[in-house]
């Protein structure tokens, strides 16, 4: 089928053509398209076509552009750098960018990347040329993307000014930053810990998850392979308290990704992981000796649980914040939290199903408070019946401000270990001392 000169429905003829060619003809066709005058501006519209299209049509590119990088790069400006760039659809204007990510080919997408960034430093109204870089970055191998984090002097404005951007979208449409994250949780050290400049990539990110659905599950995704690495790069000169700064961006990556709707697929998931993994170790605190417990965790009882409870302190806050807000949720929104919440419990009633120490741990790293908002009042939460909410609870001697003091109790009667149980309450009441 040739090209008629209507973008849009060209993109669309390229995509049909592309999905009905073997492999091996697919390069041989694009680099026709190229060479047709409607060619380019049907790449440009790369938005409308389908993912398998838009894998096909990158795979081309990025062949295309090993045998003749100049030639295609020219090709590729030409397409980008057009006076009317920023005139097409902006539901679109990552299509190209997407494509570019998919081409498998570092030094074409680099060279794609590092041209969008020109183009939006030389022009303010051309920004979205670093939300195209961020997302062509996220095609990236982890070697590729260390390289560019490391040795692109351009790179981290670039994350700032296409994360003030994407925040505002749902992710649906604008995924690239949080494509970026998923692929900077695979760059890792000999050791398989992040990167300096992947840690730098999450922590500088955490701020622009907004209304992105995409970043939220980037962010959670590194943190849930990364929770360990990151802790740590927040803690302060004795080793195991996190530093007051360090307290305030973990609290605003509980409640802001964990939390706030709209939440990403993995909110439950991540949430269970960690409330796990403070399950284990305050376990551990008991049934282990002194010396099993520091060659587990390189760590003594009291550092460990200690940190354990500025962590778990954190988070309660943030879920705190968020429960004292979930009044002005919609009644989706409400159910997303109590989807979350109801996660949370469910580990902690799988860990004190064995018995031992941590016997009575189903409610313990919620609380029994809120364990009953949601058995008593959870139905009216989720359907916005805020005000019976609150009464039932009241009848049930709760006050919805106090779940911290509810949940830090339970927690604390089932640490038999006495220098476990005394950290972790030192270290959680500095914490609500910090954040308040």
């Amino acid at each position: 089928n040739s090209l008629q000169g209507n973008p849009e429905q060209d993109a669309k003829t390229i995509d049909e053509q592309l999905k009905k060619l073997p492999p091996e003809m697919r390069e041989k066709y694009i680099a026709a398209v190229l060479k047709h005058p409607a060619g380019g501006e049907a790449i440009k519209y790369a938005g409308v076509m389908s993912p398998e299209g838009q894998e096909a049509l990158g795979q081309a590119l990025g062949k295309i552009y090993a045998k003749d990088p100049a030639g295609t790069t020219a090709l590729l400006r030409e397409i980008t750098d057009s006076q009317d760039a920023s005139l097409y659809p902006w539901y679109l204007q990552s299509g190209l960018a997407t494509v570019i990510s998919k081409s498998g080919n570092d030094d074409l997408i680099k060279s794609f990347a590092q041209n969008e960034i020109n183009r939006a430093k030389g022009n303010p109204d051309e920004v979205r040329g670093y939300v195209n870089a961020v997302t062509a970055y996220a095609g990236l191998s982890p070697a590729g993307l260390q390289d560019v984090m490391k040795n692109n002097p351009d790179f981290f404005k670039t994350v700032d000014e296409a994360g003030k951007f994407t925040k505002d979208y749902s992710g649906i449409i604008e995924n690239g930053f949080g494509e970026l994250l998923k692929k900077a949780a695979q760059v890792t050290d000999a050791n398989g810990n992040p990167t300096p400049e992947a840690l730098k990539l999450f922590n500088q990110s955490i701020q622009y998850a907004g209304d992105n659905i995409s970043t939220k599950e980037g962010l959670g995704e590194f943190f849930t392979k990364h929770q360990d690495a990151i802790v740590n790069s927040y803690l302060g000169e004795n080793g195991y308290d996190l530093t007051s700064d360090g307290l305030k961006t973990l609290n605003t990556f509980f409640k802001d990704v964990l939390f706030t709707p709209p939440l990403g697929a993995n909110a439950k998931e991540v949430a269970t992981a960690f409330t796990a993994k403070a399950n284990a170790v305050l376990a551990d605190a008991d049934k282990l000796s002194d010396t099993e417990f520091e060659t587990k965790y390189g760590k003594n009882k009291h550092d460990m649980t200690s940190l354990v409870g500025e962590q778990y302190g954190t988070m309660v806050n943030a879920m705190e914040e968020s429960l004292k807000n979930i009044k002005d949720k919609s009644d989706a929104e409400a159910k997303e939290i109590v989807d979350v919440l109801n996660g949370i419990i469910s580990v902690g009633e799988a860990a004190g199903g064995s018995g031992g120490p941590v016997a009575a741990v189903g409610t313990a790293l919620i609380g029994e408070g809120l364990k009953l908002a949601l058995g008593v009042a959870g139905d009216d939460i989720a359907q916005g019946k805020y005000d019976d909410a609150v009464e039932k609870l009241k009848e049930d001697g709760i006050d919805p401000e106090k779940f911290d003091d509810y949940m830090v109790n339970d927690v604390l009667a089932n640490i038999d270990n006495r220098v476990a149980h005394d950290s972790f309450r030192d270290a959680f009441d500095y914490v609500k001392e910090i954040l308040e």
